[in-house]
């Protein structure tokens, strides 16, 4: 099982401390909506936002949803909505 997992590096350069940075690392994007994707989602624990629609309809997705499904019959899945992790999550 892969667990995505994040740190941020506590080098001294100052290069990666810009708030944008570390909140990607924090709540990773999943999927951009009209951007090609080749992975499925399983959330074990934690919470994923899902935003879909023109409206930018948002719903949370918990444990043992999944996301991507249409990856695993089709090589060229384009999603119609974007999804971040919220807070600690593990998914496989």
């Amino acid at each position: 099982m892969n667990d995505v997992n994040f740190s941020i590096d506590d080098d001294d350069s100052g290069d990666h401390h810009d708030s944008k940075f570390i909140s990607e690392l924090i709540n990773p994007v999943l999927y951009t909506k009209g951007v090609k994707s080749e992975f499925f989602y399983l959330i074990l624990q934690g919470n994923v936002m899902i935003c879909s629609g023109n409206e930018g309809f948002m719903m949370e997705q918990g444990a043992f949803n999944h996301m991507g499904s249409e990856n695993l019959h089709n090589e060229s899945y384009t999603p119609d909505f974007s999804a971040r992790v919220i807070g600690k999550a593990k998914l496989l």
